[in-house]
């Protein structure tokens, strides 16, 4: 089978050193990836995939390390794919990882996966007892309107950070300091923005 094709690739060590080839590969996956059922070979065997494309993300090279987010932000929508990455320790490896990058696309992926993992409530406490909360504001902070997907996804994980009660059906909350801080960003890059009735001026005058 194609997957068959693509497992030997990875094993073949001459052939893995190819990076032209390897981005071809990890295209293939991210197409896969992306379109992936239940009964899918690709899904059956995710934590295999996952174990080939990790050593990409890291590489030096921007392109390989791009697609390889690609097809790790479609894998950890599964609940299996998140589990790799808690079991593997790779949370904070990718949260660095998301900070240190300066390729948008890569970003992107990263902050995907991020979101995905921030469905989960053990990971919801690990981005609030870590720096990633900080990371997330910088992020809507650097990016903002320059670059909305970018922002949306750093807000929605904030989001999922907060989007989460206690025994007493308390929301979870962040810490003063930095929830005021992130209404501080919010309300600067809201003002930014076109108001609606000024796009809508605008796209009648267009007309």
């Amino acid at each position: 089978s194609l997957f068959q094709v693509v497992v030997l690739m990875f094993e073949h060590k001459q052939l893995c050193s190819s990076l032209p080839l390897m981005k071809v590969v990890m295209a293939l996956l991210g197409n896969l990836s992306y379109h992936v059922v239940h009964t899918s070979i690709l899904l059956q065997n995710q934590t295999q995939v996952m174990t080939f494309i990790m050593p990409f993300i890291t590489s030096d090279n921007v392109a390989i390390g791009r697609v390889a987010s690609h097809v790790l932000s479609n894998l950890t929508r599964s609940k299996d794919g998140r589990d790799y990455v808690e079991e593997h320790n790779l949370l904070d490896r990718l949260v660095c990882l998301v900070a240190a990058v300066s390729d948008a696309d890569m970003v992107y992926y990263l902050l995907g996966s991020l979101v995905n993992l921030s469905n989960e409530v053990k990971h919801r406490k690990y981005f609030r007892s870590t720096k990633t909360v900080t990371w997330l504001i910088n992020a809507v902070k650097y990016y903002g309107p320059a670059d909305w997907e970018i922002a949306s996804l750093s807000c929605q994980v904030l989001w999922n950070c907060c989007n989460e009660t206690d025994d007493n059906g308390e929301y979870k909350t962040l810490e003063i300091k930095t929830a005021t801080n992130v209404a501080e960003v919010l309300t600067a890059y809201i003002e930014t923005c076109p108001h609606q009735d000024d796009v809508a001026d605008s796209e009648n005058s267009d007309e």
